[in-house]
């Protein structure tokens, strides 16, 4: 059988010793080592969590802001065009006044002078017809020489007889 005896008893009272002597000095520190790693790590962590909610925070920030700037400039695009569009119409349709008005200033010019060229005639007839008529009426020929009277009028105002006569 076992036998318990003072050598028994004195190794575990020197256990126990040993083991209080190690827990008081090795192992409390080492434990308090560790458990004040593990706050800094889990400091870190926390750190490094709040940083992170900071950056996404301003990464929405800034994607935000960037997606109002596309906006702001797919709206000043948009006015830029309607305000090209505006002034190419107007320039069309001034240019299309101008036009216009030349086409209008072009066909009274030409109305003008035609008049003026048609008034010219008349002048130049009414004076070859007097001038015939005087000449028929100071000669007092027959009708023979009425008729050459009339031929060489008709060749000196460029005309001729249709007729041969």
């Amino acid at each position: 059988m076992l036998s318990f005896g003072w050598d028994f008893v004195w190794t575990i009272i020197n256990l126990l010793i040993l083991y209080l002597l190690l827990k008081k000095f090795l192992i409390g520190p080492v434990l308090a080592v560790m458990e004040k790693r593990k706050q800094t790590i889990e400091e870190s962590f926390a750190k490094a969590a709040q940083a992170n909610a900071e950056a996404e925070e301003l990464k929405g920030k800034w994607q935000t802001a960037v997606d109002g700037l596309d906006e702001e400039a797919a709206k000043q695009m948009t006015q830029a065009k309607e305000r090209a569009d505006k002034e190419y119409n107007r320039l069309i349709a001034q240019a299309n006044e101008r036009s216009e008005k030349i086409i209008q200033d072009a066909k009274e010019t030409i109305d003008n002078e035609r008049n003026q060229a048609v008034k010219d005639a008349e002048n130049e007839i009414a004076m070859l017809a007097m001038a015939a008529a005087a000449k028929i009426v100071a000669s007092g020929n027959s009708e023979e020489m009425d008729q050459a009277l009339y031929r060489q009028y008709l060749q000196a105002g460029g005309v001729n007889d249709s007729n041969g006569n």
